[in-house]
């Protein structure tokens, strides 16, 4: 066994070793120097702390917590900023001091959920390990998310680490994205390299891509979308690595399980993933006068084509149902936006609520620094990538067009397109969670085109303090808007609870209800409720939820009807519900998601109380909870009665 390691790791070794050509201008970075790694190190820690202190000062509902929150992680970036645009800082430091980043960052991932899960997405795969956890079998339906269990491989690793360890879902889970966030950082990092020739621009795009909206807390939150972007960039390293020194072992140890872990973790990933290699592989193939060595050029991507379309295919396509309307009503919208006919107001939720103005102003202007920066790299980077542009002489005809060094380098370039498209598409509510989710993908060639313009015009080797410091404040600013365009300023949690808020609709009294259905109840009984009491009965109470998604029926016009008729008893009969969850705090805000249930129309005011109280008069229905805010009715005997209310 341990031979058969050792050769493991003897071929995974190219993947992580230095051995790329540093132009002269970069000859100082590879010697190996701690630097100011330690005394970085001690400082992010006391930022930590003041985060953390920042989110007492929240729950107990101090004004200043938010100033106070974003300021902590301000400093945690601002050094660790200006330390990377210093030229001739030794390759281990960068390495070692882009995972200080990392961890920092990751840090506020466990001040924002210390002791159990509380966003919405993380619930969605928990009830999914659950179902493996209490059958012993995949693919159990999950009506939250029913492609969850169609793409198992996140819950496959945690109930597996689960059952070793007799640790809970929720420390697996911690502990799995901490291991998934590092290997990617340092993957990342030595992708960006490779195609640079410099460690520091890998260490720069690493930190520019932090600035991505979904890196600090959607991309760490227990979901298969966390997972499946390791499994993609160490794809493209991978790749990378196939394309210079051919190794069918490296593909066939290497590749295929990462390629193969992708295809059945996350949908979206393992396509956009599949669509990147093989442009990567055109250009090459374009590129190259021999067609010598093909082979190695278009391993990866048909693979990744074959597992990706072949999982989906063997599945029953469900890919298809549930990205199609999401999409479909994105782009509607967004040509609505487009048409100045309607679109979402920047900064203000669903509910009227508007976030600070100082957060507002360095959102914008994160948006805007990275505008700035694509337009004086874009061609920088491509004639880094050896295409003839802007400062090489044009070719005299089409052929000469075809000649660049790097095709991998000359893709990332052109998907920094993908970042106008999704800030377009956050500006409409259908698109918003769109817009959001593609960021990841569009900050791959953001990261390193970014990193190239400050290597190659805007810092250059010039080794003053001012200039460094400016641009440590710029990238300082870009995290800082893409963490608050991500998460808004709810990733303090509320100290007070909020209607469907998701992370802030999470508390004590409605987990506590979610239980007393498991002990008193019983598991998998029929539950209709509002969308975050739903999570937490399929996540405590292991009940068998409705949702419009799953059972294509919503009763959320059942529980707000202003009587109980004919109409109510047939959708309840319909949709099998043995209980309602009714919760009265519904009546006293607006939704800060715009909707109570599932997505559709924007409530524009509460409902009238009255309208929960209809149960108490119908025959057959019961209470059986009530906890003075919330109420359980059986709803089981009127369902399948047939007399009039």
């Amino acid at each position: 066994m341990k031979g058969r390691l050792q050769s493991v790791f003897r071929l995974a070794r190219p993947l992580f070793s230095a051995d790329v050509e540093y132009p002269d201008e970069f000859a100082s970075e590879v010697h190996s120097d701690w630097g100011w790694f330690p005394a970085l190190a001690l400082w992010s820690g006391v930022t930590i702390v003041v985060a953390a202190a920042a989110a007492e000062a929240n729950r107990r509902e101090f004004s200043f917590a938010s100033a106070m929150f974003y300021a902590s992680i301000a400093a945690l970036i601002f050094p660790i900023a200006c330390r990377m645009v210093w030229p001739g800082v030794p390759r281990a430091e960068r390495i070692a001091t882009i995972l200080l980043a990392a961890v920092g960052l990751f840090c506020l991932r466990l001040i924002h959920e210390p002791i159990s899960f509380v966003d919405h997405d993380a619930f969605l795969h928990w009830a999914t390990a659950n179902d493996i956890m209490r059958t012993g079998k995949l693919f159990t339906p999950n009506p939250l998310l029913p492609i969850s269990p169609v793409y198992p491989g996140l819950e496959i690793i945690a109930t597996a680490l689960s059952e070793l360890t007799t640790l809970s879902i929720f420390v697996c889970g911690q502990l799995l994205m901490f291991v998934c966030r590092m290997i990617f950082v340092i993957c990342l990092f030595l992708f960006y390299e490779r195609l640079s020739g410099s460690s520091r621009v890998g260490s720069l795009g690493v930190l520019v891509y932090m600035g991505a909206s979904s890196f600090a807390f959607f991309d760490t939150t227990f979901s298969y979308g966390s997972l499946a972007l390791l499994f993609m960039v160490i794809a493209l390293l991978v790749d990378n690595r196939m394309g210079k020194t051919a190794s069918w072992r490296c593909f066939s140890i290497v590749a295929l399980p990462v390629l193969g872990g992708l295809a059945v973790t996350h949908h979206l990933t393992a396509f956009i993933t599949a669509f990147l290699l093989t442009g990567m592989a055109a250009f090459e193939v374009a590129r190259r006068k021999s067609t010598r060595s093909f082979g190695h050029v278009i391993a990866m991507p048909v693979a990744a084509l074959i597992f990706s379309f072949g999982w989906s295919v063997w599945t029953g396509n469900p890919s298809e149902d549930y990205l199609g309307p999401v999409f479909g009503h994105a782009i509607s919208e967004a040509s609505r936006f487009l048409s100045f006919e309607g679109g979402r107001i920047p900064f203000v939720a669903e509910d009227g609520t508007t976030a600070p103005l100082w957060l507002r102003v360095t959102t914008v202007l994160s948006v805007v620094l990275l505008c700035a920066g694509l337009a004086t790299s874009f061609f920088r980077a491509l004639a880094r990538a050896g295409v003839p542009v802007l400062w090489d002489k044009f070719p005299t005809d089409w052929r000469g067009f075809l000649k660049w060094d790097s095709s991998r380098l000359v893709i990332l370039t052109l998907v920094t397109f993908a970042y106008p498209i999704s800030i377009m598409l956050r500006m409409t509510r259908a698109g918003w969670e769109i817009g959001n989710r593609i960021g990841p993908f569009a900050f791959l060639g953001v990261g390193i085109v970014v990193a190239i313009g400050i290597v190659t015009f805007w810092q250059k080797d010039s080794r003053s303090r001012l200039r460094s410091g400016l641009i440590g404040t710029a990238m300082t600013i870009i995290v800082i808007g893409g963490i608050f365009s991500g998460s808004g300023n709810y990733i303090l949690g509320s100290p007070r609870y909020r209607v469907s808020a998701d992370s802030a609709s999470v508390e004590p009294m409605a987990i506590s209800a979610a239980t007393w259905t498991r002990q008193w109840l019983g598991t998998r009984n029929r539950f209709f409720s509002d969308r975050t009491n739903r999570l937490l009965l399929a996540a405590y109470g292991g009940q068998q939820v409705v949702t419009l998604l799953y059972d294509k029926q919503d009763l959320g016009d059942v529980e707000f009807s202003p009587k109980f008729g004919p109409l109510e008893r047939e959708a309840i009969r319909e949709a099998s519900v043995d209980y309602f969850l009714l919760d009265f705090r519904l009546t006293e805000q607006l939704p800060l998601m715009g909707f109570y249930f599932d997505p559709g129309p924007v409530y524009r005011e509460p409902p009238d109380p009255q309208v929960l109280f209809k149960f108490n008069n119908v025959a057959g229905i019961s209470r059986v909870f009530d906890n003075g805010y919330q109420s359980i009715i059986n709803v089981a005997q009127a369902r399948d009665s047939t007399d009039a209310p």
